[in-house]
Formats: C-alpha cells, structure tokens, sequence
C-alpha cells in the first residue's frame, strides 16, 4: 500500500500487512481508545477474567466463531494435540464451528441430537467418542441447551475438554423443566423459521398450542420471512406472524425500504389471512391476534398481523442525536399517539371512572418503586458473577 496523500484520507485494505505509518497509527489510536472492543479497557478485563477462573489466560472477542477457534487452537498447543485429532460437535451446528476445527488441523465428527427436543444427547457424544477425541464443542445452531451435567460427567470420564460460547437460548429446557419461552436472537428475522419451526411440532404432536412469533417491518423484507409463511401455508401450521411495524428499521424508514404501504398485503401471496390495525389501540390488536389464534388452533392454519405503531426512543439508548426523523414527528406520537393514554380513554368511554383508573395506575405504580427499592436496598452482586450462565463448565477446565 501506498504512502496516503494529505489531500485524500486513508485507505487501509482489509488483510494488508505493509500499511502507511499514518494508517498504522489511526488503527491504533482506535484499538487504544477501546472502541472496538479492544484495547486497555479489553485487556484488564482479560486479566480479571483469567484470575477469576484461574486461567492461564482470558481473551475477549466480539464473534463467538473466532472465540471457539482462539481456544480450540489454544487447548491444542497447552495439550499437545497432533493435527487429525478429534472433535465432537452436534450436527445441528453452524457451518462456522465445523470450519474452526477443520482450521486448527483437526477433524470434526458430527453426532446426532435428541429427536424429541433437538437437545445434545449424552448417550450418542459418548458413543462417537474414540482414542483420538479432544473436545467436545456444544454449539447449537439455535443455542438450543441441554441439561449439561452429564455431558460435563462424559466429559471427566473421557478426559474431554468442553470448549462453549454464550448464546441465546431457544426452547431453553434446565435439568428437565421447559421455561416456556421459545427465546430471543438478535439477528434480524432469525426468529421466524424457528416459530414455524415450533408450529411444525406442534402440529406433529397433536398438541393444543399456537406459535406466536413477533417481527419488526425490517424482518419482513428478509428471505426468513417469505420462506416461514410459505412453508406455514403449504403445511397450514398453527402460528401467528405479528409484524410490530413502528416506521421504522434500525434509522431506515420503512417507506425507504418497503415496497407496499401496508405489510399485511404480503399474506396474499401466501394465501393466508393478513389484517393491519393500529397498533397503539390495545383492543384492536387483542382481537385481531385473538382471532388469528382462534383460528390457527381450530386447524386453519397461520395468519399475518400487522401492528402499525412506534418507536418512542431511539434504535437504542446512548445512540448519536437522530437524524433521520423529526422531532416534530416524535412529540405528536408520544402526545398524541401513546395506546396508554388512548387506552384510559376507551375505559372512561366504557363506564370506568377517573377514580379506578387512577387506583389501578398509583398501584401498579407502587410496585414498580416497591421493585427499584428492593434492588437498591439488595447487595451488589460480586464481580465473579458476571461469569454465571455465560459457560457450560468453568472456564477453568480449560486450563
């Protein structure tokens, strides 16, 4: 790369080793100012964490895929693995973790999982589990868990090393018990095949259950979105799409990037049943969703329902001043759109009076003080316990 010219900013090639020394030192004025996860703020966090767990060593990294390579590649070189060795991982995981082991010279055997629940099977990891296993790499493609204990007790029987990341549970079972919630992922439109997914085994069980799956209007311009509700159609799956459509994606209107004023108007292609309301009327989405649930239960199959609302704050909290919307445009929705204030309106309109609203609102007020009280009053939590339900074992087992 080229020495940069005063006139024109820097140019610094993703995978360039021989960089200007201008651009070297903007890339380290970056990492030095920590922001992008790295730098001295990164490094004592590092530090704390290896003390905590007593490891040898912490790294930190902002991609789950390269935080598995970084310890697979390290167990291998403080173990001795010799390249070909084994790694077990369930075959319902990402492309990505088969790829790290193949990466570090090992070799990846893929084991099936539970049929019932897509949970990690003991009994198959240890039947896989020959001279030349190393590890045992438990990432699900959903983040499904398992009741890890005897996984881990497999693991100290065979002298396998448990290499995990955090990731966000779905159809999250603990020792046995279901915690109701088919769970949260961030990336976008990811939630809509597995709520179809779910609706599927509903369906194949026979079970009296409804899949409810909650949507932004961002999701609805990706490819999930149109393969779950043509799949649900095809399969008239019991599931309820709800597009929580509030103007707008990340800083993206969606007049900017949707095609068609209403997103409801996308169900006909699918031959399903799709309804905008407003979505700061309370009633209006309680009866549309109702109905949608009502059918897909009687076997009618999936329904598409579109909320039109808003988005009071910004994308997230802490972001730059706002600049793709007005404050003009703000202020009327929080004045005069907020489904609170409308909802205390429909109330008084059906025979409520002033005074049990205001009991009902000064009570639910009293509980939530009651609560911010008790966490103040609670002691801190000590500093090791940021580390709880963030790893399948101690980090320590690692060392």
């Amino acid at each position: 790369m080229s020495e940069d010219r005063d006139d024109r900013p820097p140019v610094i090639g993703v995978g360039t080793l021989n960089i200007s020394p201008r651009a070297r030192a903007l890339v380290n004025e970056v990492l030095d100012s920590n922001r992008l996860s790295y730098g001295p703020m990164t490094r004592r966090f590092e530090a704390g964490f290896a003390r905590a767990h007593g490891c040898r060593f912490g790294v930190m990294s902002n991609s789950g895929t390269s935080a598995l390579l970084v310890a697979l590649a390290a167990l291998k070189e403080l173990h001795g693995w010799a390249d070909g060795d084994e790694v077990i991982l369930p075959a319902v995981t990402f492309a990505g973790t088969a790829n790290i082991v193949f990466h570090a010279r090992m070799r990846p055997v893929l084991v099936d999982v539970d049929p019932i629940h897509y949970e990690l099977d003991p009994e198959k990891i240890e039947a896989a589990v020959t001279s030349r296993t190393r590890a045992l790499i438990p990432v699900h493609v959903f983040g499904q868990p398992c009741d890890m204990d005897p996984v881990l007790e497999l693991a100290r029987r065979y002298g396998l090393r448990v290499i995990e990341d955090s990731a966000e549970t779905m159809f999250a079972r603990y020792k046995g018990r279901s915690v109701g919630s088919l769970g949260e992922i961030s990336i976008v439109g990811s939630g809509l095949p597995v709520s179809t997914g779910a609706a599927l085994a509903y369906k194949m069980r026979g079970e009296d259950k409804v899949s409810l799956c909650f949507f932004g209007d961002g999701a609805s311009s990706q490819g999930t979105f149109h393969e779950s509700l043509n799949l649900a159609a095809i399969w008239k799956l019991p599931v309820v799409y709800v597009c929580e459509n509030n103007g707008y994606g990340e800083l993206t209107s969606a007049k900017d990037a949707i095609s068609v004023e209403d997103i409801s108007v996308r169900a006909v292609g699918y031959d399903m049943p799709g309804v905008t309301v407003d979505g700061q009327d309370a009633l209006a989405v309680f009866e549309a969703v109702s109905e949608a649930v009502e059918r897909a239960r009687g076997g009618g199959g999936p329904s598409l329902v579109e909320t039109k609302t808003y988005r009071f704050e910004n994308h997230a909290i802490g972001r730059l001043p706002e600049h793709y919307r007005s404050a003009e445009e703000v202020e009327y929705w929080r004045t005069q759109r907020d489904p609170l204030v409308l909802f205390r309106q429909v109330l008084l309109e059906r025979g409520f009076d002033e005074q049990q609203i205001d009991d009902l609102e000064a009570a639910v007020s009293e509980e939530i003080v009651a609560a911010i009280e008790f966490a103040r009053q609670s002691p801190s939590p000590p500093p090791e316990a940021a580390f709880t339900h963030l790893f399948a074992n101690p980090a320590s087992s690692a060392g």
